[in-house]
């Protein structure tokens, strides 16, 4: 899953370039008179970010000062922690307690395109 960033917003400006579904909340949150980067990540409400897509977007900031906003359709428990631990403000369209492990779980027994684990079948000796 891409992120798109987008840096060095004015506050004032940061209502116009987050999609719809965001607006609400960002227009009801004060950010005061600071520089912000967006991270944009997919923001459908089926969409579930892992960490290993948050710590990679974050290593493409090369200022750990920048003012921070993350959205997203969801945020797993790892990547709410890996962007708060960064000063991340986070916002999301829907509010599950994910975390990495069992996302991927309920992946792959609903036979979505994760793979599969394989499962041999051992026969017991008598």
């Amino acid at each position: 899953m891409k992120c798109k960033i987008i840096k060095s917003i004015p506050p004032d400006q940061l209502e116009a370039r987050v999609p719809p579904a965001f607006r609400d909340q960002i227009h009801n949150f004060n950010f005061g008179n600071i520089l912000i980067t967006i991270l944009l990540f997919p923001h459908d409400k089926r969409d579930v970010i892992h960490s290993r897509h948050v710590l990679k977007a974050l290593s493409k900031i090369e200022d750990k000062t920048e003012n921070l906003v993350a959205l997203a359709g969801s945020f797993t428990q790892e990547s709410e922690q890996a962007l708060l631990a960064r000063g991340a403000k986070l916002f999301s369209i829907n509010e599950f307690f994910w975390t990495d492990k069992s996302y991927k779980q309920i992946k792959v027994f609903s036979g979505a395109t994760v793979k599969k684990p394989k499962i041999r079948n051992y026969q017991t000796k008598q």
